[in-house]
């Protein structure tokens, strides 16, 4: 009864020992001790007394005990393993172009309407014809006007839409809200002008 009582109280000590929470290493190597102690303690109580030797009787050396079985090594935390591995680094990205404001789609609507104003500027011989300078003064109390005249005023249109895209890129530049109230009425001012001259007879 002993005999298997004291395995038993092996099992036991190992038991309260890891419920009491040891987890340093020093505590693990502390268990293992306490077991090997206990084992080789059990093993030498657990041999039968030691026979008289006999001549024909061979002498039998006692067998070690078989070591005990290391214990499975507890896992480490993630974060061990994590400060041995590289961070990830992700592509690195090069912008090439600014980010588009307002301003530049307001330049890009006046560089179309630019283009479509000089289109319109340049009168066709159609229009030579049936408005030109002679036959125009004639009949000028029927109101119109010349291909010319038109003309002009198409390429004053095209100045005065130029100088407004000037003074926009202006405003992109603008650091200061004086500065871009300043550019902002000259804009206005030529804006109102060039309705002026939209208004115009053609």
């Amino acid at each position: 009864m002993k005999l298997v009582s004291l395995p038993l109280a092996a099992v036991a000590a190992c038991l309260a020992l890891s419920a009491l929470g040891a987890d340093t290493p020093e505590d693990v190597k502390k268990r293992e001790e306490i077991r090997a102690l206990i084992l080789a303690d059990a093993q030498s109580k657990a041999a039968p007394p030691a026979k008289a030797k006999t001549d024909t009787e061979p002498v039998v050396s006692p067998t070690p005990a078989p070591a005990p079985e290391a214990p499975p090594q507890e896992a480490k935390p993630e974060k061990a393993t994590a400060q041995q591995e590289p961070p990830t680094m992700l592509p690195q990205m090069e912008v090439n172009q600014s980010r588009i404001t307002e301003i530049d789609l307001e330049i890009a609507a006046q560089n179309k309407a630019i283009a479509r104003e000089k289109a319109a500027a340049k009168p066709t011989k159609l229009d030579d014809t049936l408005n030109n300078a002679k036959l125009s003064k004639t009949l000028s109390f029927l109101g119109g006007s010349s291909s010319d005249d038109r003309s002009a005023i198409a390429d004053e249109r095209v100045r005065l839409m130029e100088e407004e895209k000037d003074l926009l890129e202006a405003l992109k530049l603008a650091r200061t809200k004086e500065e871009k109230a300043e550019i902002q009425q000259e804009i206005d001012a030529l804006r109102a002008e060039r309705r002026e001259l939209d208004g115009a007879p053609k």
